[in-house]
């Protein structure tokens, strides 16, 4: 038995709207680390600025530790 073209359900997304999402989803990502205080926001006269909050850093450290540890799973 044959596999029908009706079967097979396609969804192609843009390179466009690949950027879209992505840049959605890091705009959602970089607020909630803001309000956390994982990240810092500073603006200068060149823009706006966002580093990590070197006052977090024992905190940092754990998020990329546990981060690590689940990629070996």
């Amino acid at each position: 038995m044959g596999i029908l073209a009706a079967d097979i359900q396609v969804s192609i997304i843009s390179l466009r709207d690949l950027k879209s999402i992505c840049g959605e989803m890091w705009k959602k990502l970089r607020m909630s680390l803001i309000t956390e205080g994982i990240l810092v926001e500073k603006t200068t006269s060149s823009g706006r600025h966002i580093y990590l909050n070197p006052k977090r850093k024992a905190d940092i450290d754990r998020i990329l530790k546990e981060g690590l540890k689940g990629d070996e799973d």
